[in-house]
């Protein structure tokens, strides 16, 4: 047996058994759990603090804005597709 079919089978192995002991500790989904799951996935009041930012498209209103406040401006600038699919 080859090094890499060792491998393989291991790895399926392992995935295998790591799929049981996952399965054996989620619990059913029943109308009494739905709402813990849902608290549990929707993000809170502070998760989302990044919405309260003002964001600007244009530069010089940015910069204007900055001054006026005294903040510090975050200039963020890339090249290419934001999810990299270029």
């Amino acid at each position: 047996m080859s090094l890499n079919c060792l491998r393989s089978t291991i790895a399926i192995v392992l995935l295998m058994v790591f799929q049981q002991s996952l399965n054996a500790q989620l619990p059913d989904l029943t109308a009494e759990t739905i709402a813990d799951y849902q608290n549990a996935i929707e993000p809170n009041v502070e998760e989302n603090s990044f919405l309260r930012i003002k964001w600007f498209s244009e530069l010089r209103k940015a910069v204007q804005e900055a001054n006026t406040t005294k903040k510090p401006l975050l200039i963020y600038v890339m090249n290419g597709h934001p999810l990299a699919c270029t």
